[in-house]
């Protein structure tokens, strides 16, 4: 059996053991019950739908932005202890 199947039946059986729990079986149910709903408005209105896909692309991008940020910073940061070492190794 391959890593991926065994991955996902032990996700399987996670996710049926977390619904032993009644706050998460009600969590789900209601996680559910909201899809089903925005499914329903974006059926009936699918100009939102496109304005809430532009929108959640929008904030994946400055997210991804701010990663991109943050490796570069601590690459400098890196890049700074790496040339003190060096030069401290020279001393």
């Amino acid at each position: 059996m391959s890593w991926k199947k065994r991955m996902l039946i032990g996700a399987s059986i996670g996710a049926l053991a977390s619904l032993l729990n009644r706050e998460t079986r009600q969590g789900a149910k209601e996680w559910g019950q909201s899809i089903v709903y925005e499914l329903k408005e974006y059926r009936k209105q699918p100009s939102k739908a496109v304005q809430d896909l532009r929108f959640a692309v929008e904030r994946v991008d400055r997210i991804a932005d701010t990663f991109v940020h943050e490796l570069q910073s601590a690459e400098n940061l890196f890049q700074e202890e790496k040339q003190r070492s060096q030069q401290q190794q020279l001393h």
